[in-house]
């Protein structure tokens, strides 16, 4: 599996993903290469699969929270959530995110504050997290990559003109 980032405007960028079925030798492998993907980044806190060019509903956060999680959710340091959905979310914060796939670049999005998240592990379980400030901002940026949402979309029109032809000249 290829260990590259999409960069946008790459069109997979903007596909919704599809439910994992079930887990499998495929789903290994892609966590274990989105894994390695992660680890090598500096100052990156998550990776969605379509960011690697697979959209399938896999994200993942790369640290480790004080946060109760069912056993098996995380593989050392990473939290791998399956099939994740925002069940339920409250508050506001305001934050402002960079992602790989719009490298030197950042802009400021309103976020829920508080999340309660449901997603399958990676050995098949249901688990449900509620999570808080920069974990509940990382895991909503992480679903809208599955969405085919970006923090760009949050911005002005301005600023998506000026970072989408930032992006074309570095190809």
């Amino acid at each position: 599996m290829s260990r590259k980032i999409l960069f946008w405007p790459h069109k997979l960028l903007r596909s919704i993903s599809q439910n994992v079925i079930k887990i499998n030798k495929y789903t290994y492998k892609l966590i274990a290469t989105m894994a390695i993907i992660i680890t090598k980044q500096k100052f990156v806190a998550g990776l969605a699969a379509p960011q690697v060019g697979h959209n399938i509903n896999i994200i993942m956060l790369n640290f480790k929270n004080e946060i109760s999680l069912p056993n098996r959710a995380y593989i050392d340091e990473i939290l791998i959530l399956i099939n994740p959905k925002i069940i339920k979310s409250s508050g506001y914060a305001i934050w402002n995110e960079e992602c790989l796939s719009i490298p030197s670049e950042s802009g400021f999005v309103k976020r829920q504050k508080y999340s309660l998240i449901s997603f399958t592990n990676i050995n098949g379980r249901l688990s449900i997290v509620t999570v808080s400030d920069f974990i509940s901002i990382c895991i909503q940026h992480e679903i809208d990559h599955l969405k085919g949402i970006l923090w760009i979309d949050y911005q002005t029109e301005l600023k998506r003109v000026v970072v989408r032809k930032k992006m074309l000249k570095c190809k």
